[in-house]
């Protein structure tokens, strides 16, 4: 009887503390609730059996609640490695995902749709590959040159490398923040704003205050519902934290919610209908443009599986480079001469005379066979 007491003790320590380390938490919600309790209930059970029903925890847990979806990382745990990524033509978050191969990928930094170009700084390596100072709509924008200082000092997510022995760790900081010291900056992707341990509205230019301190605009409707992207740093662990359609928030929101998360750093990416998640072990699709069509995207933040170096270069000789233009029909060529109001075009037909509308001028576009 002391034999079987004993031996039930024994079994009852070992599932507490298997409880401890694999009841992964999220916002201080189990993953995997009771599951072990019932084991103990089972008075037969034996060790080995204990062995077989203890799970590992796992690097990558997802929790969605009341539609917020914490995306728990263990980077200890992880085998692949996590980093930004770019397209040089905008595409969607699934087309990356489909083609990379990657097991997360998650949308990042800001762009401007109309010329395809990065309005956010993105590190891989060591180089700045995406720099928003040669994005000529955004330094050309008379209207942002006063605050152009603080739209590119905003936050970014950064992988760090120890110079003493190669190790990685994680933080978040303002564009022109150095690196602490012993470290480089090997991986970095700019959004904005920060939200932890500060929210830094106002430093980078999220909104815009007059003499009194009174919000006059905000940018990326930072105080308004909308779906959001956040990723954000609890001790060792990383979480992206998206907000979907289902629950949005704005950015003072996500602060608090994050605040009462424990989260110790934290910072927004893109948000809106650019918000997009795809997590290949939940078959996990997060899209949330208005028609529930994927919005393309530039810059994004993914985790890969280990050796995966072959499938990436691979995707990279697609997307990261740009489309070949199209060369012109010699034989039907248009041309365009700019000193008189002729389009001279090379066909082998009939010649014609076509009449523009009023708004030419009534001037004649003549159409002529080269002989």
């Amino acid at each position: 009887m002391k034999k079987f007491l004993l031996l039930q003790f024994v079994l009852a320590m070992t599932v507490l503390t298997a409880e401890a380390n694999v009841g992964v938490k999220v916002f201080d919600f189990p993953v995997e609730k009771g599951a072990l309790k019932e084991v103990v209930n089972k008075q037969q059970v034996k060790p080995e059996e204990i062995k077989q029903t203890v799970q590992q925890p796992k690097d990558i847990v997802v929790e969605n609640i009341n539609g917020i979806y914490f995306i728990k990382i263990t980077p200890s745990l992880l085998k692949g490695e996590i980093k930004p990524y770019y397209v040089w033509h905008l595409t969607t978050n699934r087309d990356v995902y489909d083609q990379t191969g990657a097991r997360l990928v998650v949308n990042s930094g800001f762009f401007d749709p109309r010329n395809e170009q990065t309005v956010s700084y993105l590190t891989l390596n060591g180089k700045v590959v995406l720099n928003p100072k040669i994005n000529k709509n955004l330094m050309g924008n008379k209207h942002l040159q006063p605050y152009m200082d603080k739209i590119l000092n905003r936050s970014e997510f950064r992988v760090l490398k120890s110079t003493a022995n190669g190790k990685l760790k994680y933080d978040i900081a303002p564009h022109n923040a150095k690196a602490p010291e012993g470290y480089e900056v090997l991986h970095a992707m700019q959004g904005g704003p920060a939200l932890l341990p500060k929210l830094r509205l106002d430093e980078e230019f999220f909104v815009l205050t007059d003499k009194s301190g009174k919000i006059i605009s905000q940018s990326a409707s930072s105080l308004s519902k909308y779906a959001r992207t956040l990723i954000a740093i609890k001790g060792e662990d990383l979480y992206f934290v998206i907000a979907t359609t289902d629950h949005p928030v704005s950015l003072p929101e996500a602060a608090e919610i994050l605040k009462k998360a424990g989260m110790e750093k934290a910072m927004a990416f893109d948000g809106g209908g650019s918000v997009s998640v795809d997590f290949r072990d939940k078959n996990l699709h997060i899209i949330s443009d208005k028609d529930q069509t994927a919005r393309k995207l530039k810059s994004f933040m993914i985790i890969t599986y280990a050796n995966q170096s072959k499938q990436l270069e691979e995707a990279n000789q697609t997307l990261q480079r740009p489309k070949p233009k199209v060369e012109d029909d010699d034989e039907n060529a248009i041309k365009l001469d700019l000193s008189n109001t002729e389009v001279k075009q090379e066909v082998k037909s009939e010649r014609r005379e076509i009449k523009t509308s009023p708004n030419t001028k009534k001037q004649d576009l003549k159409i002529k066979q080269e002989k």
